[in-house]
Order: structure tokens, then C-alpha cells, then sequence
């Protein structure tokens, strides 16, 4: 193993995004280097790894963020540490870059004093990738995630991280030597791509698990048929799936005084923050600028802002038309149910090579499409 990289994940800023192209592309081949690959790694509490054909396989039968985030105590459990390290080292060859992969470590209270001593303990540097995105977007997409299922819904506890104060308690570790960070516009798989010097499969659309406006409104004015009364992103994510056409974005909840206030809170330190993209090398759209350190590119908001208009609109009709549309495109007949009681996706992917070189779930290739195609099952 030739280099360590940490992906520094925050909530909000496309970590499942880039998780789930990993765990779909564990090995990515590298650029202009005759030796070595990018090797994505998972472990759990009890220092398990699971990376490679292993990992494509348990995505392929399964839901791909399973399997994904690699845990934070990781980095703050000597032994576990060094038994993953350990691990890893047998598994890679000397040019390898191994990446790592936690949300919970762009917390701005993760980088403790046993977390500075064990990475630099590490037996080789250390690259840090963080991907971030402007407060006022952070808090309305942290708010209907978790504020939207409150009874009394308000922002007044979603506070927006400081990701410069972030990035530079990374700084502080001495085994730390490059650090990439960019706004999540700037295109999490291309960046990280560039970052680790890889090439790879273009992105599926699909790994993005932001929840379907209308369906997040659907789950919460039904709480109770449901029994759920919090978010759960892997059923919402699959229920994203049968979501056809074009996706409409999340209202704002945040009021023109509050979004100013957020935007003056952390300015100077977010002028170095796109410093930092800017001399990245890939493009960063003024209006993204303007959102991170202009107080009036929330000029457009209202000076107050009535959170329960957001589910009061009438939707119903347009909503379960879409879910109509995706069960009817399928086409099932009564001999398909009957194939899907005796479904084996290590067989349907055996038999049908292309789809296991294109990294579908077999379920979702057979209800998409093989029924149409006529796919054997057995």
C-alpha cells in the first residue's frame, strides 16, 4: 500500500453519493501508472473489511449502502486501527491507494488528541478528500431530512458547520500531507476521480438518496399507516426508484434574515474555503460563490416563511400517477410473479454477464427490464 485516503464525510454533502459509486467500483484503475490500484475498503465495529468482489457482490443483492461507511471509531481505537491497517496491508499491492470512508468524520469535534495520535502512528502520509456545500443549502437540506418528521418543525437547532474550522483540525496532523476539498457542484466522482488519480464508470444517477419532494411529503402526512416517524434513507432511497421524470427540489424553510445571518456568521472564513475550490482546477459556478459569501444571494427569500404551506398543496394526483407509470412500464404478468417466487440473483446474475458487468441489482434489472426481454430466471 503506496497511500492512504480518508474521505472526510459531512451529512448533506453527497457522502452516500460517492459511497455508492465506491462500493459499485471498489477497484478503479489508475491513471498513467503501469502498477497499483484505487482499492475501496468498509469495515465495521469488530474490525471485519469487506472490499472488492466481495463488496460488489453483497451491493448486487442487496441495498449498496449496507455496505458503505466505514466506522468512526476507526480512527480512534488504537487496536482497531492497526488490525484494519493490518488487514488491508495483505490485501494490497505496494503502489495501492486505499481509501477510507466515514460521514461522521467532517464532524467538527471528531479530530481529538487520540485521533491525532493514532493517524500519526500511521505507517504511511495520509490524504484527506471533503466535499462541502453553503450553509443556507446545508441547513434546508439537514431540515428536511430530520426537522421535516417534528411535530413542530423549526431550523432553529440546525446550525451550519464551519468546514474551514474543519479542514484545518485535519491540517493539524502531522501524517496529514495533502488535503482536496470542493462543493459538492463541483461533481463528487469527477473530483475524487482527479483527486486519487483514477479512472472509472460514469456516475449513476441513482446513487443520489435525497428523498423525492413528493414522496417525503407523502411518507409524513401518512405517519401513521406507515409507522414511521423519522427518515429512514435506504427505504426511501429504493422508494425513489420508482419516481419517474424530472425530480423537483426541496423548498427553502429558511427565511431571508436567518439565511444572512448564517452567511455573515462564517464569511471570512468561507472567502479561504473557495479559495481552496477555486484553485482546484474544475469549474465552480458563480451562484455557488455568491451562496457562500454573499448575504444578499438570499435575497429572494421571504422575511418569514410558512413551513406547513410546504405540505399543504395538492400533489396527490400527480404523485401517484409517477408511481402508476413505473408499475405499469413493467409490464408484469402473472408468470412473471411466479419467476420472482423462485428469484435467485446470483443465478440471474450468472446466467446474464452483461448485468453484472453493469452493476445493476438484479431485482431491479428483472422488474425493469428482463420481464420485457423475456430473461431466463433459472
Amino acid at each position: 500500500m503506496k497511500r492512504l485516503v480518508l474521505h472526510i464525510g459531512h451529512s448533506k454533502c453527497a457522502s452516500s453519493t460517492l459511497q455508492g459509486y465506491l462500493t459499485k467500483n471498489p477497484i478503479l484503475d489508475k491513471i498513467g501508472e503501469n502498477k497499483g490500484v484505487v482499492r475501496y475498503i468498509a469495515t465495521n465495529m469488530a474490525g471485519k473489511i469487506i472490499q472488492g468482489e466481495a463488496m460488489m457482490q453483497a451491493a448486487l443483492v442487496g441495498n449498496v449502502f449496507d455496505f458503505t461507511l466505514s466506522d468512526s471509531d476507526l480512527l480512534s481505537n488504537p487496536a482497531l486501527f492497526a488490525s484494519v491497517l493490518s488487514q488491508i496491508a495483505q490485501i494490497s499491492g505496494p503502489d495501492d491507494t486505499v481509501v477510507l470512508s466515514s460521514e461522521a468524520w467532517g464532524n467538527d469535534s471528531f479530530v481529538t488528541p487520540k485521533v491525532h495520535q493514532i493517524l500519526n502512528s500511521a505507517p504511511l502520509p495520509i490524504d484527506v478528500f471533503m466535499l462541502t456545500r453553503p450553509a443556507v443549502d446545508w441547513v434546508n437540506a439537514a431540515w428536511w431530512q430530520w426537522g421535516a418528521w417534528m411535530d413542530a418543525p423549526s431550523i432553529d437547532a440546525l446550525t451550519p458547520i464551519n468546514f474551514l474550522k474543519v479542514i484545518n483540525a485535519w491540517r493539524q496532523i502531522s501524517r496529514v500531507e495533502n488535503i482536496c476539498v470542493h462543493d459538492i457542484s463541483q461533481g463528487p466522482i469527477p473530483t475524487f476521480l482527479d483527486f486519487v488519480g483514477a479512472i472509472g464508470p460514469a456516475q449513476d444517477t441513482r446513487l443520489n438518496v435525497a428523498t423525492d419532494y413528493d414522496l417525503l411529503r407523502h411518507l409524513i402526512r401518512n405517519r401513521a399507516h406507515y409507522g414511521r416517524n423519522s427518515a429512514n434513507p435506504t427505504v426511501e432511497f429504493q422508494l425513489n426508484g420508482l419516481i419517474l421524470g424530472q425530480r423537483r427540489p426541496l423548498p427553502i424553510v429558511v427565511s431571508r434574515p436567518v439565511a444572512q445571518a448564517m452567511i455573515r456568521r462564517d464569511q471570512a472564513d468561507n472567502a479561504a474555503l473557495v479559495a481552496l475550490f477555486q484553485r482546484s482546477g474544475h469549474p465552480i459556478a458563480p451562484d455557488v460563490i455568491h451562496r457562500y459569501l454573499d448575504p444578499s444571494a438570499y435575497d429572494h427569500l421571504p422575511e418569514q416563511v410558512d413551513i406547513a404551506a410546504s405540505f399543504d398543496a395538492d400533489y396527490a394526483d400527480g404523485f401517484v400517477k409517477s408511481i402508476m407509470d413505473a408499475l405499469l412500464a413493467t409490464q408484469v404478468k402473472a408468470s412473471a410473479f411466479d419467476a420472482i417466487q423462485t428469484f435467485d440473483p446470483v443465478r440471474y446474475l450468472t446466467i446474464h454477464p452483461d448485468v453484472r458487468a453493469a452493476g445493476m441489482n438484479p431485482y431491479e434489472h428483472f422488474m425493469r427490464f428482463g420481464i420485457q426481454e423475456g430473461r431466463k430466471t433459472q
